[in-house]
């Protein structure tokens, strides 16, 4: 009975199946093209969007190729009208001396948005490769941004592209460590300094650092900023390489010598401290740090550093 019953399914189903979907792709809208470029650039696109979806027919929803302004309304209903399940709409508007592509995918029957994006062009003949990220985009659902390939990357895309901007700033540190039990040669207190260089966010700050801690050490460091206000904690971490500066031990009397070695060995490091005057260019930092060094030694230390950003 169970397996007539999954039979019976199938059959039901398979036809389904093999329904092609219907795709309408509305006139090009915005000034930023003429009707010439706007034909060619949806006969692209419909021949795109047919490549990435063989089973389901993508059609012209009107014979006109571009428009000024239309009702998105009567563009569904004609969609509706037509037996369209989908409705494809991009403009091409001008702002400045670049063009903005806009993305919309509909669904014909709920009225709602399946997806929506836009993406910056240089140039018109960027079109053609829109229009095939574009297909890319409706069909697989991803952001436009995303589907970059090598060889098929646009003017805007490759140089002068934006980032984040943050604050560049260089540190000077001086303190003392602490040693724990008979890391560095059980000394009870040692000098320490450091200067770095990294940028500044309004929650976080990261970079290089170069210190002397009874030895030289290379770190990256990266802090999490709790407030933006004058006095603001912070936390953070560091790992990179130290080369611990130890006394050599003579093998017969089981001393120390004059004579040094180093034992390097891969170092991280837990931070935390106070960032003073944060609103102001100079500011002052207060800063704790238990380190470990995975040296032979095993050498582990408390820090303690009062520094300035010039």
């Amino acid at each position: 009975m169970f397996s007539l019953l999954r039979v019976s399914f199938l059959f039901i189903l398979f036809p389904l199946l093999l329904q092609a979907a219907r795709i309408g792709v509305a006139p090009l809208s915005g000034a930023a093209l003429s009707e010439d470029e706007a034909r060619v650039s949806r006969s692209l696109l419909i021949n795109e969007l047919q490549k990435q979806r063989p089973k389901d027919l993508v059609s012209n929803l009107r014979t006109d190729s571009w428009m000024l302004e239309c009702p998105l309304i009567e563009l569904v209903d004609e969609a509706r009208t037509q037996n369209m399940e989908q409705l494809v709409l991009v403009g091409v508007d001008r702002l400045g001396e670049k063009l903005i592509l806009q993305l919309r995918l509909i669904d014909v029957q709920s009225e709602q948005n399946l997806m929506a994006d836009s993406m910056p062009l240089s140039a018109i003949e960027d079109l053609d490769m829109a229009m095939r990220r574009a297909a890319e985009s409706i069909a697989r659902r991803k952001p436009l941004q995303d589907l970059a390939r090598v060889g098929e990357v646009m003017q805007n895309e490759g140089l002068n592209t934006r980032t984040r901007n943050a604050r560049s700033t260089s540190t000077w540190q001086v303190g003392y460590l602490w040693p724990i039990g008979d890391s560095y040669d059980g000394h009870t207190r040692r000098f320490t300094g450091a200067f770095s260089q990294g940028i500044e966010e309004r929650n976080f700050t990261a970079g290089f650092m170069a210190s002397w801690r009874e030895g030289p050490a290379a770190l990256l460091y990266s802090d999490w900023l709790i407030r933006p206000a004058d006095i603001c904690p912070f936390v953070g971490a560091a790992a990179g390489f130290h080369w611990a500066r130890h006394r050599k031990l003579n093998s017969d009397t089981q001393l120390f010598s004059s004579n040094f070695e180093y034992d390097d060995g891969f170092q991280v490091a837990l931070r935390g401290g106070l960032l003073l005057l944060r609103t102001y260019d100079f500011q002052m930092v207060v800063q704790t740090e238990y380190v470990r060094t995975f040296n032979d030694h095993k050498d582990r230390t408390w820090m303690l550093t009062l520094g300035i950003k010039p």
